[in-house]
């Protein structure tokens, strides 16, 4: 059973870093296939996208991301 996530006495046992750049045809699949995959772990993950300066899209579709998967985390 998948723990709550944003619980503070829970510590994140496991970060799956996402480097990218210029992936706006790919990223959506990729952070919905990893996050479903994270939802079945019996313990708290995160997504962690580093973003290199990318000039399409990307930073956007990761952010609507964020508003529905608490796990997620930009970084630019």
């Amino acid at each position: 059973m998948p723990t709550e996530f944003n619980n503070p006495d829970v510590p994140i046992r496991l970060s799956v870093i996402i480097p990218t750049y210029n992936e706006e045809q790919r990223i959506e699949a990729t952070v919905a296939a990893i996050n479903s995959y994270l939802e079945r772990l019996p313990y708290q993950s995160e997504i962690v996208i580093v973003d290199d300066g990318s000039l399409d899209g990307t930073k956007q579709i990761v952010r609507a991301f964020m508003g529905a998967l608490p796990r997620i985390r930009l970084i630019e």
